[in-house]
């Protein structure tokens, strides 16, 4: 097996990891949409969400937390969680993180929410429309262990070739190296308390395309900080419920923008480049695209001019 896979420091939990990394781009950080499956059987559901829409719990218990967990805890706002979240990103050589948990319900199908902050949101997208993870090497390779794995390119092009032949597994291999993320690491944690099929997955992704560059010491830390980045989020806040439906959480005045996006429309307004946003807001350059990419989005525009005079508009309107 050419996909390399090294023994996890993570729990095992759950047979069936979540099925994809991805969906639709929208207005709103919280976003549910149905995936229409390519084969007989329930749609999955599909809740994405920000570090905007994540709601810190009142009572948060430190004792034996890692590191990372307690300075989470310790960052009161969402831009200062992005910001220490892209700094281990940052050092380890990463580019891209995406969380998702999945929830079983019965006859009703699967369930799932995935935090958007640190990923690769177009590549999330089309990944979940196109179904990939029916055909994803990598994916089905975490189904049967716990391990983690260890990925580039030519791994997963020499494991396709492999696979009965498939015009969708060689598409996805394609349109994998079109996205830009050559090589990752993609870890399966237990959710703690949780049924029977309920697990998440961390996968972390570079756009080097050899992953000769992950070393044990980078292996570590990323398997460090997805299981600390999981402790978080799923002992010390309230998430959008994989199991059912929520309304996103707007900023004050139910304006139906969250709480960044308001504060990324405040300094386009204000003139302020891409860059001296990011360091305004202490979050990094991807996350300021990535909100401006919802912003149009949700004033339907096509670029910053068109943005500012729609937002003006909306101000005007309140």
């Amino acid at each position: 097996m050419s996909i390399q896979v090294r023994q996890s420091i993570a729990s095992a939990g759950g047979r069936h990891p979540p099925p994809a990394l991805g969906s639709r781009a929208a207005a709103n950080d919280l976003l549910s949409i149905e995936a229409a499956p390519q084969h007989a059987g329930p749609a999955l559901k599909i809740t994405l969400f920000s570090e905007a829409d994540v709601i810190p719990l009142a009572e948060n218990h430190e004792r034996g937390a890692s590191r990372l967990v307690r300075e989470l805890l310790a960052a009161h706002s969402p831009c200062r969680r992005e910001a220490v979240v892209r700094e281990r990103l940052d050092d380890m050589g990463f580019e891209w993180l995406a969380y998702l948990t999945l929830a079983r319900n019965g006859d009703e199908g699967a369930r799932c929410a995935c935090l958007t902050s640190y990923a690769h949101v177009d590549w999330m997208r089309h990944y979940l429309e196109e179904r990939y993870y029916e055909v994803d090497p990598r994916y089905l390779n975490l189904r049967r262990s716990s391990l983690p794995v260890v990925w580039d390119i030519a791994d997963v092009e020499e494991r396709v070739a492999q696979m009965p032949p498939s015009p969708r597994a060689r598409r996805f291999v394609r349109e994998l190296a079109d996205s830009g993320i050559g090589s990752g690491i993609l870890q399966r944690v237990a959710s703690p308390g949780s049924g029977h099929g309920d697990s998440a997955v961390v996968s972390l992704g570079s756009a080097e395309s050899n992953r000769r560059w992950i070393e044990d010491r980078v292996l570590g830390d990323a398997l460090a900080l997805g299981l600390s980045l999981h402790d978080f989020l799923s002992q010390h806040t309230r998430l959008p419920s994989a199991a059912c439906d929520e309304p996103s959480h707007d900023a004050p005045g139910g304006t139906g923008l969250s709480a960044m996006q308001h504060a990324v429309l405040s300094h386009v307004v204000h003139g302020l480049t891409d860059r001296e946003i990011a360091l305004k807001l202490t979050v990094s350059s991807h996350t300021v695209d990535y909100h401006l990419r919802q912003l149009r989005h949700r004033f339907a525009v096509r670029n910053r001019v068109q943005l500012v005079a729609a937002a003006a508009r909306f101000v005007a309107d309140r």
